[in-house]
């Protein structure tokens, strides 16, 4: 039996203004400049959320089903908005999660116990995925704020060096505004 042949990694049809330097040099998924926005007007949360999962799921199935050697990566907001999502989503069949990485987008300071934590959310809802655990980026919020700041950063560099641009990042705006937000430790007078 032969082996699929690698991509060539030399070739890139996307538009160069969109890679980062290290994503140049990679075969990588993106979808048309027209596709790289998606605004989902949905007039109930049980729309919402289909539309949605459907949305994220057809993403991932489409550029794992363009190669072999295909890895999504897949960048998640927190809050309240996305948990019913991420909990659908864990469960539709046909996913392959050995081939889906996941990082944050927002966190708080907080231990990863915490019941405000990002990360116990994602962990309570998408993660009943089987998600390989060297395949999620979180941030080490045991560290201190600016070792966890460090090396957190780093963790993404090597992921984004390693596999170039998110595919999909889930936004949403929290009450205060925030959009992708990191919040340090703040004081009880804060």
């Amino acid at each position: 039996m032969t082996q699929p042949t690698p991509p060539d990694h030399g070739a890139s049809h996307e538009p160069a203004a969109l890679l980062s330097d290290a994503a140049k040099n990679a075969h990588i998924f993106t979808p048309p400049p027209s596709e790289l926005l998606k605004h989902i007007d949905c007039h109930s949360d049980d729309a919402f959320l289909h539309t949605s999962v459907d949305f994220i799921e057809q993403a991932i199935k489409a550029k794992l089903d363009a190669s072999p050697y295909a890895r999504f990566v897949l960048g998640l907001s927190g809050g309240s908005t996305p948990k019913a999502v991420y909990e659908s989503l864990a469960y539709r069949p046909g996913i392959d999660w050995s081939r889906v990485v996941i990082f944050l987008v927002d966190e708080r300071h907080i231990s990863a116990d915490h019941a405000d934590s990002n990360q116990l959310m994602v962990r309570n809802t998408l993660l009943k995925a089987p998600i390989p655990a060297n395949q999620i980026i979180f941030p080490d919020t045991s560290l201190p704020v600016d070792a966890c700041i460090k090396k957190y950063h780093e963790d993404l560099a090597e992921l984004f060096g390693n596999h170039g641009p998110a595919d999909l990042v889930t936004l949403g705006m929290g009450d205060d505004g925030h959009i992708a937000s990191w919040f340090p430790p703040l004081d009880e007078a804060t």
